[in-house]
């Protein structure tokens, strides 16, 4: 639920907002000057009484409200109108999906890559250098592996596993997958059993420049650029939302070869809704098989697609 007496306060600092996703309203941002608004903030409490904000031009953001106000040095009265405002936080937190996530978290165990040279332990630290081994084996690299808070569990359930969480555009854990280092391992992936509609990697989402689709976290890391797991090879409903309220100017659909009915699905449906789309023919690898630079290459090559490439295509691989 929008707490609309926030609403109003906000507008009167920052002018009038825009309704984008959710209980997310945009305004033009103080930090920089931009045509658009680009000042994205939750409206609804979060579980921490927090109201997360960010620019998506600066970068600059914070956790709630008082932080924006003390970036930009607002009047004392505006401060005082907010205290009374968040004086009923309770009544405006919106519990709707806490059943749903309640259980998601990272596992216990779960230790940051980034922090390899921290460990003192020297069977621990080989262990993690294998893990990042075996990422560098995948192509990817250090900064990949700080950038997307890449970690390994030692022990418990996800012992012997690559943890790559997802966090939303409030940069709160919404997905993980994990991914056994162990080649004679029967199952390489094991995921938690929580809702998947959800839209992968969104913290890093630029909704006004193109996006790119893909099926699996690696994929979307060796990407690079605006790039979406799909966690699989269908279409979450919050991503649909997203993109029908956000209409970035191509969706560039990169789905592995075994997957052209669900490629094609996926941009019909975008298609008719107004939505510029590129299929990309993968050339029997996905993404992260082909590489960033052979990527680069296949996507930059490919021009829009339109219904009548759908039906030639459809009759193709029928």
């Amino acid at each position: 639920m929008i707490n609309y007496d926030l609403l109003n306060l906000l507008e009167k600092v920052l002018g009038k907002g825009r309704r984008t996703s959710g209980n997310n309203y945009a305004f033009f941002s103080p930090f920089i000057t931009h045509y658009k608004p680009k000042l994205e903030i939750n409206l609804t409490v979060n579980n921490n009484s927090d109201n997360p904000w960010h620019c998506w031009v600066s970068n600059a953001k914070g956790r709630n409200i008082k932080a924006l106000f003390k970036s930009m040095k607002v009047n004392r009265s505006f401060y005082d109108d907010l205290n009374k405002i968040l004086g009923t936080r309770v009544l405006y937190a919106d519990d709707s999906n806490k059943n749903e996530h309640e259980e998601l978290s990272l596992p216990n165990e779960f230790i940051r890559l980034a922090d390899y040279s921290k460990q003192t332990d020297k069977l621990l630290r080989l262990e993690l250098k294998r893990a990042i081994e075996y990422l560098k084996k995948r192509g990817l690299t250090k900064t990949d592996i700080l950038r997307y808070d890449i970690g390994y569990c030692p022990s418990g359930k996800y012992f012997g596993r690559i943890i790559i969480p997802s966090y939303d555009a409030n940069y709160e854990l919404n997905y993980f997958v994990s991914r056994t280092v162990f080649e004679d391992e029967l199952y390489k992936h094991k995921n938690p059993k929580v809702s998947k509609d959800v839209i992968g990697f969104e913290s890093f989402i630029n909704w006004d420049e193109p996006i790119t689709l893909v099926e699996g976290a690696f994929d979307a890391i060796t990407a690079r650029f605006n790039a979406i797991p799909l966690f699989g090879k269908t279409l979450s409903n919050k991503l649909k939302e997203k993109i029908i309220l956000r209409r970035p100017p191509k969706v560039i659909v990169a789905l592995d070869n075994d997957a052209k009915v669900d490629a094609f699905r996926i941009s019909n449906y975008l298609l008719s809704n107004g939505i510029d789309v590129s299929i990309l023919n993968m050339q029997a690898k996905d993404v992260n098989e082909l590489g960033f630079n052979n990527f680069s290459v296949i996507k930059k090559q490919t021009p829009k697609t339109d219904s009548y490439d759908i039906i030639k295509q459809r009759i193709l691989y029928a």
